[in-house]
């Protein structure tokens, strides 16, 4: 049996930014994005920026997945955005989940420190099958402020924190999310020293810009701008997990991306 298994982050850029986006809004990248998602068959899908047109999409093109949906982040009812956990059932169960603001007041709809935006974490423990080593996968999901520095810095170490909470013995452990800061900054330090291992770092070993950015603007391969950096991460504590694979998804139709990001995989394997 094959006790391997992949997961994908992905910030699928809002749908509510049409005015903004124009062709590349969401009515027309939907099925694309979908197809993206299938063609790379991840086990294990941490969505960013997911609103509820996106999550109704999901349901009816890609029922094969199931899913949780963490606590709204962003600062208006209109413009609220989650982030979600899916997998696929053949695969994983989900025993638990939970889910936290990332502020002084995780229990409350909050801005945090110095965020310019409200933000959130989820998170859910998984099953795994029987004759895997790894008996169960704690898997969490966040998305970090792009204005705040300290929010960033506070907000990992609380996600850390909780994780810490709800851990168990048993559990592989797998933090992803949109962090909005570049491998190296306190943030990204601050987890390294806390145990975490960063998937792409542990396969790439320093080649392709430290596995390349991940920020695009729809633009793909094609941005030409100082300080763009690789700010989607899928992080995890080597004690049971090895990852043997990390891919930046680069896929698009006709000079169409399937988001503002590419998609980024890790796979990985009982250590």
């Amino acid at each position: 049996m094959d006790m391997s298994f992949r997961v994908m982050s992905f910030n699928i850029r809002v749908a509510t930014a049409a005015h903004v986006d124009g062709l590349d809004s969401w009515k027309y990248r939907a099925e694309l994005n979908v197809r993206t998602i299938l063609k790379h068959r991840p086990e294990i899908i941490s969505f960013q920026e997911l609103q509820d047109e996106q999550w109704n999409d999901y349901e009816r093109l890609m029922p094969q997945y199931h899913r949780l949906k963490g606590r709204p982040y962003n600062n208006y009812p209109a413009g609220y955005a989650y982030p979600a956990i899916f997998w696929r059932p053949e695969c994983f169960t989900c025993i638990e989940q939970g889910a936290f603001w990332v502020s002084e007041t995780p229990e409350e709809h909050s801005l945090g420190w110095d965020a310019t935006s409200v933000r959130s974490a989820a998170w859910a423990r998984l099953k795994c099958p029987a004759a895997w080593p790894v008996k169960t996968l704690l898997v969490v999901n966040t998305h970090l402020d792009n204005d705040g520095a300290e929010a960033r810095l506070r907000g990992a170490q609380l996600v850390a924190l909780r994780i810490a909470d709800v851990k168990t013995q048993s559990d592989g452990v797998i933090l992803t999310g949109d962090f909005n800061d570049d491998p190296g900054s306190p943030a990204h330090r601050l987890l390294l020293d806390d145990g975490y291992s960063d998937a792409c770092t542990d396969v790439k070993h320093g080649e392709e810009k430290d596995g390349g950015y991940t920020f695009h603007k729809f633009l793909g391969e094609h941005v030409d701008e100082p300080g763009k950096g690789r700010i989607d991460w899928i992080m995890y504590l080597r004690r049971n997990l090895r990852a043997t694979q990390y891919t930046r998804v680069l896929d698009c139709e006709q000079h169409r991306y399937p988001s503002d990001h590419f998609p980024i995989i890790a796979t990985f394997e009982s250590a």
